[in-house]
């Protein structure tokens, strides 16, 4: 078996992924189901935000899985999701774990999960982490985002990319640039407060 510490590695990642296509981008009438993938390199800047009392990760439109795989090796992590609409992108994420596993890389023992289904239909408020790229994502999805994100327990923290939050509970702690199969994305890092300080705040 594969040391466990080589799996923060982009390298590692890049091997497992060898062969393993992009999803074919259709002409899809929904804009928001355009894809992006985030570089294996600032993958390592999310996993910072894991703590002892932060260990479940939910990745919203998780795509082909890299960033699901690559967290799924930190130490600090007990549950990791990826959530994905998209059946051919889901597949080859599934594909992408079948591949680490039969090629000998030992999966560390979490809840790892790929689940094709929308992420709006999915419970998602045992979240500690959640990333999300949004740069498609259109202002009524953002909104309905920002609702559920609600529910999500105090001092969990929310990275997305390309958009920003507009919700008085959470407070933005850091921005960031990542870089994307497509570009460089515009990082925006919030905690969710308190009520008590939330309320102090907007006094």
């Amino acid at each position: 078996m594969t040391n466990i510490g080589e799996f923060l590695r982009p390298k590692t990642i890049n091997r497992i992924y060898e062969g393993i296509p992009y999803a074919s981008e259709r002409n899809y009438t929904d804009l928001s189901l355009a894809g992006g993938e985030t570089n294996p390199e600032s993958v390592e800047k999310i996993l910072k935000y894991f703590t002892p009392r932060r260990h479940n990760f939910y990745d919203l439109g998780s795509g082909r899985g890299r960033v699901v795989i690559q967290a799924a090796f930190s130490n600090r992590i007990k549950k990791v999701v990826g959530i994905e609409i998209v059946k051919e992108r889901n597949d080859l994420a599934l594909k992408a774990l079948d591949r680490a596993r039969s090629n000998g890389i030992d999966i560390p023992r979490v809840d790892l999960q790929f689940i094709n289904d929308s992420f709006f239909n999915i419970d998602f408020s045992d979240a500690d982490v959640i990333y999300t790229v949004a740069t498609a994502f259109d202002d009524k999805m953002m909104k309905e985002l920002e609702r559920r994100f609600m529910n999500l327990k105090e001092s969990s923290v929310i990275i997305v990319v390309d958009k920003e939050l507009d919700i008085k509970r959470f407070k933005l702690i850091a921005t960031d640039k990542y870089k994307m199969d497509y570009s460089n994305g515009d990082v925006f890092v919030y905690e969710k407060r308190k009520e008590t300080d939330a309320l102090l705040i907007n006094r």
